[in-house]
């Protein structure tokens, strides 16, 4: 898979030695969210995780992420905010990711309007 390679490079990880394994699809509807997660799924081996959104038209939902030590009230330059396509208009069109490793956590804001698919890989 091409993304699990682009992944790679982004995370510091030769392209051969990282695989993605599907966990969960996650459907997020008009007033869902998730909060702060972590990916205690995840066995020692993996590396962190993969979301990829199927193109959805949606509303709010941004994703944050943050390292564990951080709290969510506290959060600093250090913590990631992804609106996955929504600010420019592909997220209806085109599939969207994002990955990180396990020692951060995640959390989506509320979805305002519309809904979004989700597919949660291990790495």
């Amino acid at each position: 898979m091409k993304l699990v390679q682009t992944v790679a490079y982004k995370l510091g990880v030769h392209p051969k030695r990282l695989s993605a394994e599907f966990d969960t699809l996650i459907f997020m509807e008009k007033g869902s969210c998730i909060t702060k997660c972590s990916n205690c799924n995840e066995s020692k081996d993996d590396l962190g995780s993969l979301v990829i959104q199927l193109p959805s038209e949606f509303t709010g939902g941004k994703i944050s992420i943050f390292h564990e030590d951080q709290e969510k009230d506290n959060e600093d330059e250090t913590t990631s905010i992804f609106d996955l396509g929504v600010s420019s208009g592909e997220a209806p069109f085109s599939c969207q990711f994002v990955c990180h490793y396990k020692d951060c956590f995640y959390e989506f804001s509320k979805v305002k309007s519309g809904s979004r698919v989700l597919l949660h890989y291990s790495l």
